[in-house]
């Protein structure tokens, strides 16, 4: 959700009896890693979205087992499923959000 001052990303898990808050990231929270202006821009929203990508993976102790690239190609990457766990995956609810093309909703889904 983009407000005029904040960038709110959640992950929730939908279940029979309700959805369940998996971890959410804020763009306010951006000024402890270092980028202390534009927290409603381009970056602070793809910034936004690898907060809440991390924090998932720490929370379901996958964040061992897929680690991202780590060194900028330009390449295409897909993560691969391990043996043992299938990759995280995230649909996008944009809810009455617009889905022109450039729309910063879709910033934090690209880090996903």
């Amino acid at each position: 959700m983009l407000s005029n001052k904040d960038i709110t990303a959640q992950i929730i898990s939908a279940n029979i009896s309700g959805g369940m808050v998996l971890a959410s990231a804020y763009s306010h929270e951006l000024p402890c890693y270092g980028l202390e202006v534009g927290l409603t821009n381009y970056a602070a929203a793809y910034c936004t979205g690898l907060l809440l990508g991390n924090r998932v993976l720490n929370l379901l102790e996958m964040d061992d087992e897929y680690r991202g690239r780590l060194e900028a190609t330009g390449e295409d990457f897909s993560v691969e499923p391990t043996d043992t766990r299938r990759p995280f995956r995230a649909v996008l609810d944009v809810g009455l959000i617009r889905t022109a093309t450039g729309n910063h909703v879709f910033d934090a889904l690209k880090v996903s």
